[in-house]
């Protein structure tokens, strides 16, 4: 099947994004619990924390994303969303000890959350940026647009299913 815009990647190529970019997201809070956990614990309050930090980012993306398709962001932005997640994290790794015991001046509670938002909103809100890039990359007519963005939503949900799968037996 030929796509219809050469300038588009093949639809199979942005579900393939897809699935990577939602493995991305579940790996990122996982491992970053994981991560915290040596200098504030694996408690409630870390997890929530992360999963406070996840899906503030994650709405605020999408949000964030719509807005910039609608502007006619160039679709290069999506992938170098995706390449500024990865560096950032890259580059921030190196501190998380720092962070997370800086945190520890607050409560708990309040620490973890300001070690999660510190470390990992950035990559998470770049990475949720990219779902409105792909809905709107792929050829998509009026009379099927409920069943592409469930295909979509289920190809990024499966990712984050394997996300969460790797980096719970593998990194664990």
């Amino acid at each position: 099947m030929t796509h219809p815009n050469p300038s588009v990647p093949p639809p199979l190529f942005l579900h393939a994004t897809a699935a990577i970019n939602g493995a991305a997201v579940l790996v990122l809070q996982i491992v970053g619990g994981r991560l915290l956990a040596p200098y504030l614990g694996s408690s409630h309050y870390v997890w929530t924390a992360q999963i406070l930090t996840t899906l503030i980012a994650l709405a605020i993306g999408y949000l964030l994303g719509g807005w910039l398709t609608d502007r006619r962001t160039p679709l290069a932005w999506l992938f170098w969303m995706t390449l500024t997640a990865a560096g950032y994290l890259m580059g921030i790794i190196s501190f998380v000890e720092r962070i997370a015991f800086a945190s520890l001046q607050w409560s708990l509670p309040v620490g973890a959350l300001a070690s999660a938002m510190a470390l990992f909103f950035v990559p998470l809100l770049l990475l949720a940026i990219t779902a409105p890039f792909l809905l709107k990359a792929l050829p998509i007519h009026a009379a099927n647009v409920g069943s592409q963005v469930g295909i979509l939503s289920a190809i990024s949900t499966a990712g984050s299913v394997a996300g969460a799968l790797v980096a719970g037996l593998w990194f664990s």
